[in-house]
């Protein structure tokens, strides 16, 4: 049997929620910081960002996204992930978009932001098209079922 066999009566196998859940810790920090620190947000890289919509809201909506997700996580539920990593895809995608605005327009000094947003969208959407297959699944299907035994 393999070590990360979903729990009888769900398909997400654990290595599924630990993406999850690093999602979640993720965008519950930006989502946090947005809101807490939102008058942080001054510089001209975040002008974009801000004409869209007040820094806070990106916060809300990040922590929106994170609750579906967390949520999908501890149920386990498919559903619930669905629709967090739309969420997921759909904020980091504008926000990549707004920050390659911003350097275009010489608000950015570097795309930084452009690409770990970019980074982070890829990561999601690869995972909506092909749960969480890595390029160690040979490996770790070799640890679950050794050859010769």
């Amino acid at each position: 049997m393999s070590h990360d066999a979903p729990a009888p009566g769900s398909t997400m196998t654990s290595r599924a929620r630990a993406y999850l859940a690093l999602t979640v810790v993720g965008h519950a920090a930006i989502g946090s910081s947005a809101i807490v620190l939102a008058d942080r947000f001054t510089g001209p890289a975040y002008s974009v960002a801000r004409a869209i919509m007040p820094i806070p809201v990106w916060g809300l909506l990040f922590l929106i996204g994170s609750a579906f997700l967390l949520h999908a996580a501890i149920s386990r539920s498919e559903d619930r992930a669905r629709v967090g990593m739309v969420v997921s895809v759909v904020l980091e995608a504008v926000l990549a978009t707004a920050f390659a605005c911003s350097f275009a327009e010489g608000g950015a000094t570097t795309p930084v932001g452009t690409i770990a947003f970019l980074v982070l969208m890829g990561k999601d959407l690869l995972m909506c098209g092909q749960p969480l297959v890595t390029p160690f699944e040979r490996l770790a299907e070799e640890y679950d079922h050794p050859k010769g035994r």
